[in-house]
């Protein structure tokens, strides 16, 4: 059973509560007592509240890199933005009928090859600057799954290339997507919890994006494909791409600004 706890403020012993219900009410000071304690401890000698009262490590800012190191991660500020505008671009040309257009495929390769190069950027910085190997290794895999992701959108952004495919691959070629999508999202489930490990500028931001991104990106994909035709799913889908992106770009834009060449 939780012991309950009571604290003394201003002479007057309040409570009981939980030790958890305590955080932010209780100062190193405080006198504290529970069920069989024969008198009042001050908060900080208690084990269960020692916790409470840990500094916060401080995040390390201006980091030296290198110039490559600082432009890649730099670019990718840069290309989060330019994904940002070829989804909306997409968004336009969907809604205005201008999916047959010479726009159209283009758009969607471009937006797969910006995407992997803002995931490009996030690997270099895992690697290099916060020597994180494990997340460089999933930022890799992330890329990779990626690959068989937006070749299906490019499939299916030709109408007859794509009938020609089910035809001669069917159940094969979507379990091979359906296979691509449980992997992205495993990847950013590994992602969000190495992340939450982290103490760096710009990482509160980056659990954001990811805790995000490892729903709104494949429920997007679904809502594209099933109601591809109907504006205000396109709305929605394109507004499920972008939310998670403003917080990848305020999350890199910080860890920009904290770095110096």
């Amino acid at each position: 059973m939780k012991k309950q706890w009571y604290y003394v403020e201003n002479g007057d012993k309040k409570g009981p509560y939980f030790a958890d219900e305590l955080k932010g009410k209780i100062e190193k000071e405080t006198l504290l007592c529970c069920d069989g304690m024969k008198d009042c401890e001050k908060a900080e000698l208690i084990p269960e509240f020692k916790s409470f009262f840990m500094p916060i490590p401080s995040m390390p800012r201006n980091i030296k890199v290198s110039t490559k190191t600082y432009s890649r991660i730099s670019n990718s500020v840069i290309e989060s933005w330019i994904f940002a505008g070829f989804s909306i671009l997409i968004c336009v040309l969907e809604l205005t009928g201008y999916k047959d257009s010479n726009y159209y495929t283009p758009a969607i390769f471009l937006s797969g090859t910006t995407l992997i190069r803002v995931f490009l950027g996030l690997k270099r910085y895992f690697s290099k600057v916060l020597h994180k190997n494990g997340l460089s290794r999933i930022m890799g895999w992330l890329i990779a799954s990626l690959i068989p992701i937006y070749f299906f959108l490019l499939i299916a952004s030709r109408k007859r290339a794509e009938d020609n495919l089910l035809e001669e691959m069917g159940t094969v070629f979507i379990a091979m997507l359906i296979l691509a999508l449980i992997i992205h999202v495993y990847l950013f489930i590994r992602l969000r919890i190495k992340l939450s490990k982290q103490i760096v500028v710009g990482i509160e931001e980056l659990k954001v994006f990811a805790s995000l991104q490892l729903f709104l990106f494949p429920i997007s994909l679904v809502l594209g494909m099933a109601y591809g035709e109907v504006d205000f799913f396109i709305i929605m889908k394109t507004i499920m791409l972008l939310v998670p992106f403003y917080f990848l770009i305020k999350g890199l834009q910080k860890i920009e600004n904290g770095l110096v060449r």
